[in-house]
């Protein structure tokens, strides 16, 4: 069925946390530290991937005791830090990384009196920071890419979304792709709004290059993209990846499948060069084809009669997301904006949870000028008043 207004959903990770069980961006290190003491008891085969677990767990330890010791720490910052659970913030480790990868500014991680010169040695501090980025970013891959899928809240969000709609999702995994593309809704190939191309060894048949009834745009990427490589980069397009290790992520889309899932490596370290843009607070837009998928986004959101945040904690720190959502014209009363969130279950009434609630309500009052944004307190509260 096709609606004659334009319906635009955004989700965060509190949607694949209701839909998949995947983590929340708070507790993505810990689950990469649980995933890596699995691998670690599974054998031979998966001695790689154990291998880059205990380097993430090496440079995360390096980092949780040197950090706090930064000389310029105020000693009040440093006691508010330490104990705090910021140890294992993810995005202020990703943060951290960024900011001296990308700037002349000597490191200060290796307990010295005096900074690094700007020479070999920071370099060499350089390299040692990539290394525990890439851990993160295989790491980050393999717990997006098991997901406990619940299917009667999945299906029924599925079966809610009609030909036209958009969904704008900041979420790295694949969940409600995979899904639509079961129901015939969705193909890789027209679905992500933006050029795809097939890896050399894949080949899909004809009948699988449909347009997709329903879009998904993904603003920070997704684990089923890769960088292109040379001679053939096209930057205005994103090359799929199709498998996780020898299994399919859309089965069937491809000529060949069983025969491509026998020849490729049975356990794989996730995708050498991603298209991603990790949960850094510095946001890297340095890929054309991600510029293009914000620009869509904006003028999905500026076009939608209805507009949907679920599981979306429009992070403060995430200024583009900022700029996107304040720009999109959502302060009109003619449009429909709803917010689904757990801290809005009223079973949580403690003085915690009230300000919980107060914040992300402020937030989004804020940023989008409206004031009547319709609250629902989890995504089977706005699936049953809205279906």
């Amino acid at each position: 069925m096709t609606r004659s207004s334009k319906r635009c959903f955004v989700l965060g990770a509190g949607f694949s946390k209701a839909v998949a069980g995947l983590p929340l961006t708070g507790e993505l290190m810990s689950e990469c530290l649980e995933l890596y003491r699995e691998f670690s008891g599974l054998g031979e085969d998966y001695s790689a991937l154990a291998n880059k677990g205990a380097l993430l767990q090496g440079h995360l330890n390096h980092f949780k005791e040197q950090f706090p010791q930064d000389k310029h720490f105020e000693p009040s910052i440093r006691e508010q830090y330490i104990g705090s659970g910021l140890e294992d913030d993810i995005e202020l480790i990703l943060s951290y990384i960024d900011l001296n990868l990308n700037s002349s500014v000597p490191i200060y991680l290796k307990g010295r009196k005096e900074p690094v010169n700007h020479d070999a040695p920071l370099q060499a501090e350089r390299v040692k920071l990539n290394d525990f980025r890439g851990a993160i970013e295989t790491y980050l891959f393999w717990v997006l890419a098991r997901p406990k899928i619940n299917k009667s809240l999945l299906n029924r969000f599925c079966k809610l979304l009609q030909t036209g709609d958009t969904v704008i999702s900041f979420n790295y995994d694949i969940v409600l792709e995979q899904r639509l593309y079961e129901l015939g809704a969705w193909t890789p190939w027209s679905g992500y709004g933006i050029g795809c191309k097939l890896p050399f060894y894949c080949q899909i048949s004809s009948t699988n290059q449909v347009e997709s009834k329903i879009t998904t745009l993904k603003p920070h990427g997704s684990i089923s993209w890769e960088m292109q490589s040379p001679p053939d980069n096209d930057p205005s397009k994103v090359e799929l990846k199709l498998f996780h290790g020898n299994e399919p992520f859309f089965p069937g889309y491809v000529k060949n499948e069983e025969k491509l899932s026998y020849d490729l490596p049975k356990i794989e370290l996730g995708w050498q060069n991603p298209q991603l843009v990790l949960p850094s607070w510095i946001k890297m837009f340095n890929l054309p084809v991600l510029l293009e998928i914000w620009s869509k986004a904006f003028d999905c959101l500026r076009r939608a009669d209805e507009i949907v945040f679920i599981g979306y904690s429009l992070p403060a720190m995430d200024s583009g997301a900022n700029l996107l959502f304040g720009c999109s014209g959502l302060n009109s009363r003619k449009r429909k904006v709803l917010l689904v969130d757990t801290v809005f279950n009223e079973q949580s009434a403690d003085a915690s949870s009230e300000n919980l609630k107060n914040q992300l309500w402020n937030r989004y009052k804020d940023v989008t000028g409206n004031d009547s944004i319709e609250l629902f307190p989890d995504v089977d509260a706005y699936l049953i008043a809205n279906s």
